[in-house]
């Protein structure tokens, strides 16, 4: 369960993604990226029957992840300034 902290800092960056796709359009959804080093698997026994029914090879498959390839962020550090966990997690 999230904090009230937590849903606060979620709704700003909300308010300022929104902001931002106002101002630039589709553009600045190329911007944005988001990782993570864990990968979790969630297999239910329906999820896994679907995932066994054959299907046309001209069927529709469903778009799971965007990929997108060339420089994603450029951004330099104040002269001085070393880069650190909590420096790299503002940037994000």
């Amino acid at each position: 369960m999230l904090t009230d902290v937590h849903k606060t800092k979620r709704l700003a960056s909300a308010l300022k993604f929104l902001n931002r796709y106002s101002e630039e359009g589709n553009e600045f959804l190329n911007k944005i990226v988001t990782g993570d080093e864990t990968w979790v698997c969630h297999v239910t026994p329906e999820s896994k029957q679907q995932s066994m029914e054959w299907k046309h090879s001209l069927s529709p498959t469903k778009l799971k992840f965007k990929t997108t390839s060339g420089i994603q962020l450029v951004e330099f550090l104040p002269r001085g300034e070393t880069i650190n966990a909590v420096r790299y997690c503002e940037t994000l």
